[in-house]
């Protein structure tokens, strides 16, 4: 019998495996910025992962990347060392996490990460079976929150905001070249990078490289 790709398997058979366990980082919540772990059990004992990386207040899956029948120990191991507090929630929050933020950020036509077309077969499929947990999105008021750290992270989505939000509905933050802030600024925080409480970067510099997946 000819063995599936570690893609096909996950694209075809991965929902099949049941929920181990469900990891994000504690203080998501407050930061809007989350690190979801979904993880599968084979028969075997071993584990397939989903990473994703959520902005709540704009980019949705900003990230994502799989990890493949690893060891627990393995697993076990990633999360000692991830350079963060992590907590185990259940898979319908997780999920809802998830697709809270891929929504919102769709409802402005900005688009997850092309590798979410694969990582979303890790979860469950989108739909009423799921129970349905609000989470909360945007920043103030429900208005989306455009936050760069980097140069020329998320930029793109800018012209979609200006386009989708329109002029007074959206918030708009360029650290990467000094504080910067378009439209509602009377309401913005000058020290809006502190919302991010250090988790707006992405899996690889957080520990979460992503060398087996992807």
């Amino acid at each position: 019998m000819q063995q599936l790709s570690p893609k096909k398997y996950i694209e075809t058979k991965a929902r099949s495996l049941p929920i181990h366990k469900c990891i994000v980082n504690e203080n998501w919540e407050n930061s809007k910025m989350v690190h979801a772990v979904i993880m599968r059990r084979h028969v075997t004992g071993n584990i397939t992962m989903g990473y994703y990386l959520v902005d709540l207040m704009c980019l949705g899956v900003k990230d994502t990347f799989y990890e493949f029948n690893v060891s627990e120990s393995y697993a076990d191991e990633r999360f000692n060392s991830a350079g963060f507090n992590l907590i185990e929630v259940d898979y319908a929050t997780a999920h809802n996490i998830i697709y809270a933020g891929h929504d919102f950020a769709m409802d402005y036509e900005i688009t997850p990460h092309k590798d979410f077309a694969l990582t979303k077969f890790i979860l469950e499929e989108d739909n009423d079976n799921v129970p349905l947990i609000k989470i909360v999105t945007g920043y103030t008021d429900g208005k989306p929150h455009l936050m760069i750290n980097e140069l020329g992270e998320g930029k793109w989505a800018l012209p979609l905001l200006k386009k989708n939000a329109g002029e007074g509905n959206y918030f708009y933050s360029d650290f990467s070249t000094g504080f910067k802030h378009e439209d509602d600024s009377d309401e913005a925080d000058s020290d809006g990078d502190a919302e991010d409480d250090g988790f707006n970067e992405n899996l690889e510099e957080d520990g979460f490289d992503n060398e087996k997946g992807g």
